[in-house]
């Protein structure tokens, strides 16, 4: 058989044409037709000088273009040949999973060495299997596109055409390469013989259900929460090999729990009523789980095991799931347990309504006069407190009831001025009442201005802040003005950053100059950055609260939380899971809850759990250029200062307790 010549008259041809046509993939370059392959077999397309070969929908040139193979590999013969009238012979073919016509001037014989691109021998076609994801390639290049992503253990089917340390194989209906040195004739080994021996539960989420041990491992299917599984053997590298719907894969371990969602047993060891309005039933103890329903305000639930992540475990209407803890009450709404009245109040400031639950938005059983007396029933929840009125039990708001009978003659409090400006000596909680017992509305920060409205009772002044009414401890309040926030630069230590984490001993995993941390661009500079992570692990930082390292407004939150301090500066923090009531244009104060550091699979989650620290300074108010600023003078972080000492991952393996 004779490689196809170019016919001499082509040279009278302007060259730029002849480039053109040459770059085209080709179906109709002259050549000497290769008449005698076996229908039913298999060919393999040559002489095409390392072109690719059009199949095309009927036996002609002006048939449409079903898709290109190129030089090397092997398709199946259906038919053939066909002549189309014009001298050139055509095969019905298969390639690609693609069923068409083939001009047989590029069709060989399968043992035929035209192939211009392949030298390699051609083993037989066999099932193999691959040892781990890999790639199937539209050529025996690693620069071909790849058309799927076979999962590590896949059998496939190999055509036995090898090329450039590539093997043409087939994968679910598609053909195309894959680097040999992954495959294998051996099938993969499994962890136990498939027998199911204990179950398992899906907890934190929807959890990937990957085809080997490895987060780079194809995802056979997502786990739904609190999903149960089979385990079928013993962990390794992290992951669990478990079944799900007669399906065999591996689960990452720290996201499965050998106890069932909502308890130890599902018993019911308590009872306890949800306070303050509707709330969330979820399917785990995370705001960012999904609601399983939504329980009414006064709903009584049943407890079923110890509450974590501030969240109870219960059980309502059949339902178990999780249910954040700060609104669920041991003592059934209206009442003290019995009803009985434990002291007396009256209202003051005017007339002031009776609730049905301890919340501004539940419905109004009656409107109680200024002055009126009150039997109180029970301690006081959300700001407000439970009281019996002419034989109706609700809720009164706290801030509006005295334990001092109007008019009685008792010792007044202590005077104070009508209206009178005080400062807070630290982030201080504005109460709805003068107690440590009564809700809090807000928390001032530091340094600011509140205007004293009343004299002391029970040690807390009656103030405003912000337009807001409430209570704040003398103990936190001065007459004297604190000193201006230090000017950044001039070396003081102001208090304006705290660590972002709380309790235990912290490391700092890597510092200036670090691995990671150097400036990259205008908005990517991290020079001055630190990771934080608990001395105790991986294991003991995930789902550590984190808090406002500032008090500020929030400039944004995507891929992380950058709190503009009003100074020029911003603190940044990455690789944790913002809560959701944190949003771009808050106004947050150092100290407050913001998140949780995440975890494999968590929101910007990185090699391990961690807080990556930032300050920088924002002469464009949060856009760039962002400038990498050292946590020095001014910007000491809790006291401590941190300066550029001009080393390699500079802090790195210092330790702090926050």
């Amino acid at each position: 058989m004779h490689r196809p010549a170019m016919r001499a008259g082509w040279l009278a041809f302007p060259l730029a044409f002849v480039l053109a046509f040459a770059s085209l993939l080709i179906d109709s370059r002259p050549a000497f037709a290769d008449t005698n392959l076996d229908v039913g077999g298999e060919a393999r397309v040559s002489y095409t000088g390392g072109d690719s070969i059009r199949v095309r929908s009927t036996p002609s040139y002006s048939g449409s273009v079903v898709t290109s193979v190129p030089e090397g590999w092997l398709v199946a013969v259906l038919d053939g040949p066909i002549s189309d009238g014009e001298g050139s012979s055509w095969y019905k073919v298969t390639a690609r999973g693609q069923t068409g016509y083939m001009v047989s001037d590029y069709l060989a014989r399968p043992s035929s060495s035209g192939s211009s691109s392949s030298g390699e021998a051609v083993s037989a076609a066999a099932t193999v299997y691959t040892t781990t994801s890999l790639n199937l390639r539209s050529s025996a290049s690693l620069s071909g596109s790849v058309l799927v992503v076979m999962p590590s253990g896949a059998s496939v089917s190999t055509t036995g055409a090898t090329q450039n340390g590539f093997s043409q194989l087939t994968y679910n209906g598609t053909t195309g390469w894959a680097s040999s040195q992954f495959l294998s004739s051996n099938p993969p080994s499994s962890s136990s013989s498939g027998t199911v021996i204990s179950n398992a539960w899906v907890i934190g989420g929807s959890l990937n259900l990957r085809s080997s041990a490895s987060t780079s491992s194809s995802v056979l299917l997502v786990l739904p929460n609190n999903a149960q599984v089979g385990v079928t053997g013993s962990a390794q590298n992290g992951f669990t090999p478990v079944r799900y719907n007669g399906t065999n894969g591996w689960a990452y371990s720290q996201y499965l729990s050998s106890t069932q969602p909502g308890g130890s047993s599902g018993t019911v060891i308590s009872n306890a009523w949800v306070t303050g309005g509707s709330l969330n039933l979820r399917s785990s103890a995370s705001t960012s789980s999904s609601v399983l329903l939504v329980m009414p305000n006064n709903a009584q639930v049943g407890v079923t095991g110890s509450a974590q992540n501030g969240f109870t475990p219960v059980r309502y209407n059949g339902t178990n799931g999780w249910a954040y803890s700060q609104y669920l009450s041991s003592t059934e709404p209206g009442s003290s347990g019995n009803g009985a009245i434990i002291s007396n109040a009256w209202v003051i400031d005017g007339s002031l309504n009776l609730r049905s639950s301890a919340s501004t938005s539940a419905s109004v059983l009656l409107v109680m006069p200024n002055g009126a007396q009150v039997g109180v029933t029970g301690s006081p929840q959300n700001g407000f407190t439970p009281v019996r009125y002419n034989g109706t039990n609700g809720w009164a708001y706290s801030a509006y009831l005295s334990s001092t009978a109007p008019g009685s003659g008792q010792p007044e409090p202590t005077a104070a001025p009508a209206t009178e400006t005080r400062y807070t000596t630290a982030a201080v909680n504005m109460r709805s009442g003068a107690g440590t017992s009564f809700g809090v509305i807000t928390v001032v920060p530091n340094g600011a201005a509140v205007t004293v409205t009343g004299g002391q009772t029970n040690g807390f002044f009656p103030v405003r802040y912000n337009g807001s009414n409430g209570y704040i401890s003398a103990t936190y309040l001065s007459t004297s003005q604190p000193a201006p926030t230090p000017t950044p630069g001039s070396g003081n230590t102001g208090g304006l950053l705290v660590w972002p984490v709380k309790g235990g001993t912290w490391t700092i995993i890597q510092g200036y100059n670090g691995g990671t941390h150097q400036n990259r661009g205008s908005s990517a500079d991290y020079y001055y950055s630190l990771d934080i992570q608990k001395t105790a692990g991986a294991s003991a930082t995930q789902g550590e609260p984190v808090y406002a390292p500032a008090s500020g407004t929030v400039l944004w939150t995507s891929g992380g939380l950058l709190i503009g301090m009003g100074n020029g500066y911003g603190i940044a923090m990455f690789h944790i899971t913002i809560d959701s009531s944190i949003r771009s244009g808050v106004s947050v104060t150092q100290g407050q809850y913001v998140g949780y550091i995440s975890g494999p699979g968590g929101s910007g989650y990185q090699v391990t759990p961690h807080i990556d620290l930032t300050l920088w300074r924002l002469p464009n108010g949060g856009g760039s250029p962002r400038i990498s600023t050292a946590f020095t003078g001014d910007f000491a972080i809790s006291g401590n200062s941190y300066a550029d000492i001009g080393t390699y991952n500079m802090h790195g393996g210092k330790t702090f307790t926050p």
